[in-house]
């Protein structure tokens, strides 16, 4: 017989300021509060979320590969007049695991042609 082991998957928005800017974190938390979540079904964190003792993982398009989500929410918050001091936003998938779950398998998570994997 086998247990589920519980996972859970979420998108992560990398900001990356101007070069000597610092990002107000108000601007930040409205960022996602009005533009990268469903304020009804989803919530936000400003760091990534963990749960004790548990693994996770980001998964990043590698440089070069066209980032469509990372661009149009940082063409969208630059007509909202929201990034001021934003120069990037990368898109990414996260996932937690439990920390004695066997899924942490990179072939499993991502196209390596693609993507990176970062752990943590």
């Amino acid at each position: 017989m086998f247990a589920k082991l519980p996972s859970l998957s979420f998108r992560v928005y990398g900001i990356i300021a101007q070069a000597g800017k610092i990002l107000a974190k108000d601007n930040l938390k409205k960022l996602a509060a009005t533009m990268l979540i469903d304020p009804v079904t989803e919530d936000y964190f400003l760091t990534t979320p963990r749960a004790s003792n548990s693994r996770r993982a980001i998964v990043w398009l590698k440089e070069g590969v066209y980032d469509a989500e990372g661009d149009m929410a940082l063409y969208a918050a630059k007509r909202l007049g929201l990034a001021q001091e934003i120069e990037k936003i990368k898109y990414g998938r996260g996932h937690i695991f439990h920390p004695k779950s066997k899924t942490l398998n990179p072939k499993s998570l991502l196209n390596p042609l693609v993507e990176s994997l970062e752990k943590f």
